[in-house]
């Protein structure tokens, strides 16, 4: 792509205002219901979404709600409950925060997300053994130490998950981007699904506006039995746990959540995109890029470039950087899964 292509904005993505998305009746509804079921759990395990940020959303959602009242806020959130977040990227600003005690998470490799949700299946398996005999003799076949090792997630992480997960009275799981826009959703849905012969779950997939999301909150009895898992579901998830992606070099992660940068980006749409977007990169990010703090690059993404400004952080490991306001790009052209690898104009990349 040529220097003049870069810079080529007319056709870029369109935007809109994040706050007509957080007014949106459709998220409304979302947030009331996430309120309720966050207050019910005592164990939250928050799956392919950065819960600090799905966090302050709903606090900053819930607090403009009340502004006008004279009530203090219900305490959907109390510090005591048990939150474990299972993301590619480690996010360090709770530990900085000091909010949330019981907070752990782990990680686990780019687009391994079905062989995450095989290990949560096995291991909820062992402890409950309520799975379809089909579906326990497969899991009971399948290399788990391979799957682990191909997923960068070690099996006694998994198994302090489930325990977790085993133990609450009231597990709630909440499911992001990383799940929800992953290319084999609907069998990865499937397997997510069958984690409620294992454990008590609640559900909660993550509001996004226009995303084509299907997972239902509510899960009964009959949709378990509609949706379980077959013999040709069993023979493709085979063929997948046998070629799980391996990742190398620097990548983005897409946050589609609104953030405070949604200022910066109705001020995109007003001058063609030509103010750059944030993008929070780690200092390995950097290294592996050959970029400085501070520079403004243009991001190819999904054909368009984006002009980003780098903003070095502390608080993300790895080769990782965070595009934030996402949620304000035309949510159609670039609902996809959410990681990215790192290309810039001018062979700028790794």
């Amino acid at each position: 792509m040529t220097k003049q292509d870069c810079f080529q904005t007319q056709n870029a993505l369109s935007l809109h205002t994040s706050q007509a998305m957080i007014q949106s009746k459709d998220f409304t509804l979302w947030a009331q219901e996430a309120y309720h079921r966050l207050e019910q759990s005592d164990v939250i395990l928050v799956l392919g979404e950065l819960w600090f940020d799905v966090y302050n959303l709903l606090m900053q959602t819930h607090m403009s709600a009340l502004q006008d009242s004279k009530h203090l806020p219900p305490q959907f959130m109390s510090e005591s409950k048990h939150i474990i977040a299972l993301h590619p990227i480690a996010d360090m600003r709770f530990a900085e925060a000091g909010h949330f005690p019981r907070y752990t998470q782990f990680q686990y490799e780019i687009g391994t997300e079905i062989g995450v949700a095989l290990l949560l299946l096995k291991y909820l398996a062992q402890l409950a053994q309520r799975l379809p005999s089909a579906i326990a003799t497969f899991l009971e076949e399948l290399d788990i130490g391979y799957i682990a090792s191909e997923s960068a997630l070690a099996e006694e992480e998994v198994a302090v998950i489930a325990a977790a997960l085993s133990r609450a009275k009231t597990p709630l799981i909440l499911f992001g981007s990383s799940f929800l826009a992953h290319k084999e959703y609907a069998i990865l849905s499937k397997i997510l699904l069958a984690l409620r012969y294992s454990s008590a779950l609640m559900y909660l997939p993550i509001y996004y506006e226009g995303a084509p999301m299907t997972f239902g909150a509510h899960i009964d009895s009959d949709s378990l039995n509609q949706s379980s898992l077959d013999s040709s579901d069993l023979l493709r998830l085979q063929e997948i746990v046998e070629n799980l992606p391996e990742n190398n070099g620097a990548m983005i992660y897409l946050n589609m959540l609104p953030t405070a940068e949604s200022s910066l980006a109705d001020k995109a749409t007003k001058q063609d995109m030509q103010v750059p977007m944030p993008l929070y990169v780690s200092e390995p990010f950097l290294y592996a890029t050959k970029l400085q703090p501070n520079e403004v690059v243009m991001l190819i993404l999904e054909g368009y470039t984006l002009a980003c400004i780098l903003h070095k952080v502390q608080y993300f490991n790895g080769v990782v950087g965070v595009l934030q306001a996402c949620a304000n790009l035309e949510a159609k052209k670039i609902w996809r899964y959410p990681f990215i690898r790192a290309q810039f104009c001018q062979n700028k990349g790794a």
